[in-house]
């Protein structure tokens, strides 16, 4: 086949050369071409890939979804957003403004909170003061205003003294802090709620290590001001009396004490010391132990504290015929600047593990002033009916001696079980525990011997 082909010629030759070079230059050109172009592709990809692009578009999004109202994916993509770069700032004031249309105030909190510690950015931090404040104003208005609202907005001011909004609306929210009463204008702040004091307590104790560390003229009026409730007649747990008391001492310390706290203060004092004296004998009643009265009604305690009621002197118990003592509650009563107290009756806490009420009135035999004490027991879980009430009396009275009627120092016990308000049965013993005991003739005597 070689002897068939035809010689090339040398110009034939040197064209063809020609001809491969000018295809390989073309071929190289259009690698390089090729080459240039895919660094470009490459590059765009490169970029898109970038944290802070990538959360650009997700807030990008985000914000194409709020503007057409649809809140939830919005929210989904500010958070697609804060997933990629935690420092995107526009991410966490645009997902917390989304979540204020759909009014979930607490969500949009968070958020602000959250993308503050994570960024420290002061923008960040002032819109959760303003939501807090905004928040706690919008309750106010609405008169949903209570503790935890006025909480809120001195927890803004334990991170921001200053700040001028929150220590003006603090200030002004007072009454509402304090805006449970009951149609006799008794404050139940502390007594209807579990949580209100504890709030309280905290919120007061943020404000006095805010007042420590950043002294001001404004914190200490707001201080001084909360220290004391709002109004003149408060129901008060006496749980929480401890707690309270060192809230007072604390302000004394700080020396933001008033007249009013101080009073406080010592309502406070005397019902702890009050009620030293009855908790030995609150053990023993409660336990069934009613002949424990006989000698709690002629010791020297008892008989000094009635004696006080006696000749009318000016006591921080409030001074009343009957004085009621028990250890769920007390009512804190205001007169002229200064406060007083008393312990709960059986009527104002039903629900009383049991109350003792020391007699304060004069009543004498033949000269000699008796000494008397009711016991009203824990009612059950039937209601307040039927109810017992014991009074144990010491006093100079006949008792029957041998067939004849002799006066005497005895005791009596009064046992009265009231089926209705207006319904009881009475059974009265004289010389109870005695060697000449006896049960009286009640219908005989037509009177009743309870307070």
């Amino acid at each position: 086949m070689t002897g068939n082909r035809r010689q090339l010629t040398r110009a034939e030759i040197r064209a063809k050369k020609r001809r491969t070079k000018v295809f390989i230059a073309r071929l190289e050109l259009g690698l390089v071409v090729f080459g240039l172009f895919g660094s470009v592709i490459g590059g765009v990809i490169l970029y898109n890939q970038l944290p802070g692009v990538k959360a650009s578009k997700a807030v990008a999004a985000g914000n194409e979804y709020k503007e057409s109202a649809e809140y939830q994916q919005a929210i989904e993509s500010y958070e697609n957003a804060i997933e990629i770069d935690a420092s995107n700032l526009e991410a966490y004031s645009n997902m917390a403004g989304a979540y204020l249309s759909l009014e979930d105030t607490e969500s949009a909190k968070t958020v602000l909170y959250s993308g503050w510690e994570n960024t420290q950015s002061e923008a960040l931090l002032n819109n959760y003061y303003a939501v807090v404040l905004n928040e706690a104003v919008k309750k106010i208005n609405a008169g949903e205003g209570d503790m935890e609202t006025v909480a809120s907005m001195i927890n803004v001011l334990s991170m921001d003294p200053d700040n001028a909004d929150a220590l003006e609306l603090v200030s002004s929210a007072y009454s509402y802090a304090f805006g449970s009463t009951d149609d006799s204008g008794n404050n139940l702040t502390f007594w209807e709620s579990d949580d209100a004091f504890d709030t309280y307590d905290k919120a007061m104790v943020s404000l006095m290590d805010t007042y420590e560390e950043n002294p001001s003229d404004e914190l200490s009026a707001i201080i001084t001001k909360y220290l004391v409730p709002a109004s003149d007649s408060v129901y008060f747990k006496y749980e929480d009396a401890a707690e309270y008391t060192l809230l007072l001492e604390r302000a004394a310390s700080l020396g933001l004490s008033t007249a009013e706290s101080d009073s406080l203060e010592a309502c406070f004092g005397d019902a702890s010391g009050v009620l030293s004296v009855f908790e030995g004998i609150f053990s023993e009643v409660d336990s069934g132990n009613i002949e424990a009265l006989r000698e709690f009604v002629v010791s020297e305690d008892y008989i000094t504290l009635r004696d006080a009621f006696l000749n009318n002197e000016e006591t921080i118990l409030q001074n009343t015929t009957y004085v009621p003592v028990s250890r769920e509650g007390l009512v804190l009563e205001r007169t002229d600047g200064t406060w007083t107290y008393r312990f709960m009756s059986f009527d104002e806490n039903p629900s009383t593990q049991g109350v003792l009420t020391l007699w304060a009135n004069f009543l004498e035999d033949d000269g000699i002033q008796r000494n008397a004490i009711s016991y009203e027991p824990a009612g059950d879980d039937s209601g307040y009916y039927p109810h017992t009430n014991y009074t144990v009396t010491y006093l100079y009275s006949n008792v029957t001696i041998n067939g004849t009627l002799t006066p005497k120092m005895n005791y009596r016990l009064s046992t009265e079980i009231f089926t209705s308000e207006s319904e009881s049965e009475e059974t009265i013993v004289v010389d109870w525990g005695g060697d000449n005991e006896s049960t009286m003739d009640t219908e005989t005597i037509g009177k009743k011997m309870t307070p």
